[in-house]
């Protein structure tokens, strides 16, 4: 299966982003149980919810991967909601904003310009 999979920059961009949302739900998750939280329930849902993003992430990277055309949608869902993120960023921690906005347009135009496949039966 590996062999067939392409490695092509917007599947690795993708790949990178659900290791950043990961990393940041591990992050939450340990904070929640070490640090003295105010609101440790909160944290804890968003600690699931970071996971359970960077799992769907790793899917549609893994997708992108071996050239399906059906993650386009859900990719460009998902950069427009970061690009969100970004660009306000920008203003205040631009160090992440343009790190963000700068994976958002690699994994977004990446994307569209890709031919991708269907899976043969």
């Amino acid at each position: 299966m590996l062999s067939r999979m392409v490695f092509s920059v917007p599947a690795l961009a993708v790949a990178l982003e659900a290791l950043v949302v990961g990393g940041y739900g591990v992050y939450l998750g340990v904070e929640s149980i070490v640090a003295p939280a105010t609101e440790r329930p909160a944290a804890v849902v968003m600690c699931v919810f970071c996971l359970v993003l960077a799992a769907g992430l790793l899917v549609l990277a893994r997708a992108a991967g071996l050239g399906r055309r059906w993650t386009r949608a859900p990719v460009l869902v998902w950069q427009v909601l970061q690009a969100s993120i970004a660009v306000p960023a920008l203003g205040t921690r631009w160090p992440v904003g343009a790190g963000l906005l700068l994976l958002c347009l690699v994994a977004g135009f990446g994307v569209l310009r890709e031919e991708g496949s269907e899976p043969s039966g």
